[in-house]
């Protein structure tokens, strides 16, 4: 899963159609202060459990839409 479809799945979930992306200079400017990387924002980093997997861990919900849905029904 890659982070076009984490937006889109965001965007789903929140009955969005369309989400504005913030300019780079803001997330340059931006990041620091909320204690991330701006190349992180920028480029994502792809991360895979493989390590997790071989030392035979079982994620709870291995999809990621259950999980986001949980979540946004957390900060309301």
């Amino acid at each position: 899963m890659g982070a076009e479809d984490v937006r889109e799945t965001f965007r789903r979930l929140l009955g969005r159609r369309f989400g504005l992306a913030a300019p780079a200079t803001l997330v340059k400017v931006g990041a620091p202060l909320l204690g991330s990387s701006a190349s992180l924002a920028l480029t994502g980093r792809r991360g895979l459990p493989t390590r997790l997997e071989a030392e035979g861990f079982a994620f709870a919900e291995p999809d990621f839409e259950p999980v986001a849905a949980e979540a946004l029904r957390a900060l309301r």
